[in-house]
């Protein structure tokens, strides 16, 4: 299941499951990589994968809709 990191929280990691429903899971339990906005795998069977061409894309398309709404505030 692909999660995204909402935010972290002590030695927790806040993560907005599919359904919109959030998770807490340990931060020791994910890649040192992760961080807030990261989208990662997580599965029983396997150790968590970070995604990290899913997280450039989501990171790219967010970028591109605050420059929309703020040209849009302007008008």
């Amino acid at each position: 299941m692909k999660v995204t990191i909402d935010r972290i929280e002590g030695e927790y990691a806040v993560c907005e499951l599919p359904d919109g429903t959030m998770k807490d899971v340990l931060l020791s339990e994910l890649p040192d990589s992760a961080k807030e906005g990261s989208v990662i795998e997580i599965s029983d069977s396997a150790p968590v994968l970070s995604e990290n061409d899913e997280t450039d894309k989501r990171k790219k398309n967010f970028a591109r809709l605050n420059k929309l709404f703020s040209k849009n505030d302007l008008q």
